[in-house]
């Protein structure tokens, strides 16, 4: 857990950091990208002011889903230890 620990406490500096600098960033999750890679790349796009992509753009997708229960079980223990501050379960 001290590494979970740990990445929180560094995502947590790098939102000071942004914040301190008045850099917004573009922040992508896991499950908004594995849900719509379209519109999470056409968001990221739009925020460098490029053009948009259409949807025969994108490669096919070649990975599988690698959750189960277990990871299930991980993710709410996560979420529990961080108090959410990991994101949502």
């Amino acid at each position: 857990m001290s590494y979970v620990i740990c990445c929180v406490q560094r995502t947590g500096s790098w939102r000071q950091w942004f914040a301190s600098t008045g850099i917004q960033p573009c922040e992508v999750g896991y499950e908004d990208l594995a849900q719509d890679r379209l519109a999470v790349a056409n968001r990221v796009l739009g925020f460098l002011n490029l053009p948009r992509l259409e949807p025969g753009d994108l490669p096919p997708v070649r990975y599988r889903q690698q959750a189960d229960r277990l990871t299930g079980r991980y993710a709410a223990l996560v979420h529990a230890v961080t108090e959410g501050r990991c994101g949502p379960r």
